[in-house]
């Protein structure tokens, strides 16, 4: 049972948006932070509302931009992909 592939099965795609998201909130809120932390004053400019508003910026394009890697990467030689089946 613990090792039957068909049962970890995510056949509407929702937990891959839900990650996508996530990795995208992350990063964002992480960038916020070093972009607060070198800032004059450092600290001291932290604001809730700001990360708030990053993270949910992030998660957004996060979505978005899900998928755009395995649509255009590996331009000219991987078969399976959108250029590699335009180009050839």
């Amino acid at each position: 049972m613990g090792n039957n592939p068909v049962m970890m099965e995510d056949p509407d795609g929702e937990v891959a948006i839900l990650i996508a998201a996530a990795v995208g909130a992350l990063i964002s809120s992480v960038s916020y932070t070093a972009n607060v932390a070198f800032s004059k004053g450092g600290f001291e400019n932290w604001n809730w509302g700001q990360l708030g508003k990053s993270a949910a910026i992030g998660a957004v394009s996060g979505v978005l931009s899900a998928g755009i890697g395995s649509a255009f990467g590996g331009v000219g030689g991987t078969a399976g992909n959108f250029w590699g089946q335009s180009i050839t």
